[in-house]
């Protein structure tokens, strides 16, 4: 995904990327999105949204979104809940939520994700990256964040498929890391 951030406000304050990628396998085709968020002191909600146009099969076309609500005591970790809609696997819920928990130290962060527990098989999803921020000489307030290094594994207390490891993978590079 490529996109460019921009960011309002400093108490309250407003984050946008617009962005666009490209999507290679079974499901081939364009993704423009988003990456939206608000934060407010230890507070923050964000977003993030894709529309897949499959350029093989119309009918393969799907919205995928993905919100988080979460509170930060302490700098270093933060907790809250989160939702998911996406197409990459099929399951009786067209929303999955769950519970986030998330910890960091100086460029690392490792979050765990829960979701569907008590309505269906949990499904536990942990990412990892890294995070390097550059600050521009032309620009001192502007950030470019370059993802060097994001793992992320969805471990299936039920039997799923690899689509559902690959749709968690995507959104670690894109989020977060």
């Amino acid at each position: 995904m490529v996109g460019n951030n921009f960011e309002i406000g400093e108490k309250l304050t407003l984050t946008a990327t617009p962005m666009v990628g490209g999507v290679f396998g079974n499901t081939t085709g364009v993704a423009p999105g988003y990456l939206a968020g608000i934060t407010w002191k230890r507070l923050e909600l964000s977003t993030e949204g894709e529309y897949v146009f499959d350029t093989k099969d119309g009918t393969g076309s799907f919205f995928y979104s993905w919100i988080e609500l979460s509170y930060s005591p302490r700098e270093w970790c933060r907790a809250g809940i989160v939702a998911q809609r996406t197409k990459a696997y099929h399951i009786s819920l067209d929303i999955q939520r769950g519970l986030l928990m998330g910890l960091s130290h100086q460029q690392v962060n490792f979050t765990t994700y829960l979701f569907n527990a008590g309505w269906t098989d949990p499904t536990v999803v942990l990412s990892v990256g890294f995070n390097f921020s550059f600050i521009s000489q032309t620009s001192p307030g502007d950030r470019l964040s370059l993802v060097c290094l994001a793992m992320q594994t969805a471990c299936d207390l039920g039997a799923r498929t690899t689509r559902q490891s690959l749709t968690a993978y995507r959104h670690a590079v894109r989020h977060r890391c």
